[in-house]
């Protein structure tokens, strides 16, 4: 046997080495390999380098470990950005900027020293007891933290690389943008100086019990829009929920992103399950130590209780079809869900009967609104003319058949104490107006008076000048490296796949 395994050894070495080579030559070359599949597995490309999905999701897992580690600059001018309102859009985000960052971080020659990474790694507030770097919690977070995740320390030091990388570039590009004192003056005028002013109501309701609809007026706008007056699709589906539990305290840091992984894990798990062939929801939920609900029929505008009243979950709900009635999982802030659709009552139209109420409201509130506006047109006219003559706004308002209010006196920093009606709205529009300036009716029929703008204390100016620079100065950075990343992602000829 063995002269016989010597006899073929020089064959089967060649065998296994030509074997070896083909597996290399595929595992280090899939990304062309899936290319040629289509952009099912492709994520993007940036500086001409293809990134598969397995890729991207694995680096998508970067911005937990971000967040567990308190990085929040890193997070805000990285994955922020474009205000993104779901979390794959965040990890897409710091994905790609990440990427962006290093490698013109590389261009420009910077590169963080092995010492300063140790400085600032030991400077991270959750490595620290009272103050000093504590090494029982940076062991503890490798093992808690970037073990589960299929992390080593390499990424932790990658991470506050970036960081670093990311206050260099920062620090280069507002380096010759310093505040002036005007600015530095103006700023703290529009947080500090307090407003004085008055406001005219015109209320809707007292418009609209005037109004009367005849049954042609009716009959009219119903042919209009028939077409559109439909009673709306409704569904039904199975779920299971893969939610926190109502903690007390809640769950926050590094706790809840352990949890939530824990849960995406698990979810996942049961969706890829259900596409086997013959399989059942409730077996494979049993298996996962969940259980299934039903839902009551429900549209869309209308999340049921079931699924968490989400409109999220109601969307992925209504994407759903009977010959493919298991959906992916669906994420939310507070856990992750599987759905299963299981019955479709189609949207019908409506009988003029059923469609009165809603187009009584419809034409009362059109016609209350044209009402409005034309009142509000005639005061504003009359108390310009009274202000124009010499007279004060609650006088001219008053020969006008209105009444001011006198809202209490304000500033951004210094808000009004207790509930004030239309406060926001008030308040945001005089901000743009001058001592003196009179608005334009707005649609809710408010008219503002700016009666006077009141001194700053210079002596808080002095105080919190300094400070004031200071925050400047960083949104100017802010600013300066947003413009300089979208010129980078440009320059990268950054492409994302669809889908």
């Amino acid at each position: 046997m063995v002269n016989l395994m010597r006899k073929f050894q020089q064959p089967m070495m060649i065998f296994v080495t030509v074997i070896i080579i083909i597996c290399f030559a595929w595992f280090y070359n899939t990304s062309s390999t899936r290319e040629d599949r289509g952009d099912a597995d492709i994520a993007g490309k940036v500086y001409g380098h293809t990134v598969t999905g397995a890729e991207f999701k694995r680096m998508g897992r970067k911005l937990a470990i971000c967040q567990m580690l308190g990085l929040n600059d890193l997070m805000r001018n990285l994955a922020y950005i474009g205000n993104p309102t779901s979390r794959s859009e965040m990890e897409g985000n710091y994905i790609w900027n990440s990427m962006i960052l290093r490698h013109e971080a590389d261009a420009l020659g910077i590169t963080p020293a092995e010492s300063d990474i140790i400085d600032a790694v030991q400077k991270i507030p959750g490595f620290s007891t009272n103050g000093v770097y504590d090494s029982t919690k940076y062991t503890q977070f490798v093992q808690n933290g970037l073990a589960p995740n299929g992390f080593t320390t390499d990424l932790l030091e990658e991470l506050v690389g970036d960081s670093l990388r990311l206050e260099k570039i920062k620090t280069l590009l507002g380096a010759t943008d310093q505040a002036t004192m005007s600015e530095i003056r103006s700023l703290y005028e529009r947080r500090n100086q307090k407003t004085d002013l008055s406001v005219i109501r015109l209320k809707l309701d007292d418009f609209k019990k005037d109004v009367k609809v005849s049954d042609e007026d009716m009959q009219k706008r119903f042919e209009e829009k028939k077409a559109a007056l439909q009673h709306p699709e409704k569904r039904k589906v199975k779920v299971v929920a893969f939610t926190l539990p109502q903690a007390t305290p809640p769950l926050v840091g590094k706790d809840r992103v352990i949890a939530l992984q824990k849960l995406a894990d698990t979810a996942s798990e049961l969706a890829v399950e259900m596409t086997q062939k013959d399989a059942k929801l409730e077996d494979a939920a049993a298996k996962a130590g969940a259980t299934v609900v039903e839902t009551p029929e429900f549209e869309g505008s209308a999340p049921p209780k079931e699924i968490g009243s989400l409109s999220v979950v109601a969307e992925a709900a209504f994407k759903l079809k009977t010959e493919e009635p298991n959906g992916d999982v669906v994420t939310t802030d507070g856990g992750y869900y599987v759905l299963q659709l299981t019955g479709i009552t189609p949207a019908k139209p409506m009988t003029l009967e059923e469609a009165k109420p809603q187009l009584t409201e419809e034409m009362t509130t059109e016609r209350a609104n044209e009402a409005l506006s034309l009142k509000g047109a005639d005061l504003r006219k009359k108390i310009t003319e009274g202000l124009a003559a010499g007279k004060s706004f609650a006088d001219a308002a008053k020969e006008a058949g209105a009444t001011a209010e006198a809202f209490p006196t304000f500033s951004p920093m210094e808000r009004p104490k207790g509930d004030q009606p239309d406060g926001q709205e008030i308040m945001g529009r005089a901000s743009e107006m001058g001592d003196g300036e009179l608005s334009e009716f707005t649609a809710g029929g408010l008219l503002i008076h700016i009666d006077k703008r009141l001194p700053v204390d210079e002596a808080g100016f002095e105080k919190e000048k300094t400070m004031i620079a200071t925050n400047l100065e960083g949104m100017k950075k802010e600013a300066a490296f947003q413009q300089w990343l979208k010129e980078r992602r440009i320059a990268a000829g950054f492409v994302e796949a669809k889908g």
